[in-house]
């Protein structure tokens, strides 16, 4: 799910930070998992589904602080925790992020027109114009400082 992979994957510290003040959202991380998804499901999603995608990762960012707050107040009974207060900390941060995502909704790729070109671009080169050229953009991406994992 792109919302969930943006809450996780593009948030500058782990969910249960306690330091909200180190909290963002990193937009190179936002931009470059969203030319992924884009690239394997552009042409299978409307205008509007990829306009929606930015509040999508911000409605799941909130309903995961509401579940971690939830279960903080029931108890701690759903999600394993290490602390008393681990899932109190986990939904700070979460809405931490929230207000950061709120901030950033605009350059969460949520421009509908900057949306278009990039499905656009990203599918005329997966028909097989450039493919080598946007492969190598890709790993330049990944190998960006910020991006870890393999090439």
């Amino acid at each position: 799910d792109f919302g969930d992979a943006i809450r996780i994957g593009a948030s500058s510290a782990p969910e249960d930070k306690e330091d909200v003040g180190k909290i963002f959202l990193v937009q190179s991380k936002v931009e470059a998992f969203s030319r992924g998804f884009l690239s394997e499901l552009s042409n299978v999603m409307g205008e509007k589904e990829r306009r929606m995608l930015p509040e999508g990762a911000l409605l799941m960012t909130l309903e995961n602080g509401i579940r971690f707050l939830k279960d903080y107040l029931d108890g701690d009974v759903y999600y394993k925790i290490h602390r008393p207060d681990h899932n109190l900390v986990r939904a700070r941060a979460q809405f931490a992020l929230v207000r950061e995502m709120e901030k950033n909704l605009e350059e969460m790729i949520a421009d509908p027109e900057k949306l278009q070109t990039m499905g656009r671009e990203i599918q005329l080169r997966i028909d097989g114009r450039g493919t080598d050229r946007i492969c190598r953009k890709i790993i330049g991406l990944c190998s960006s400082p910020g991006m870890t994992g393999r090439n």
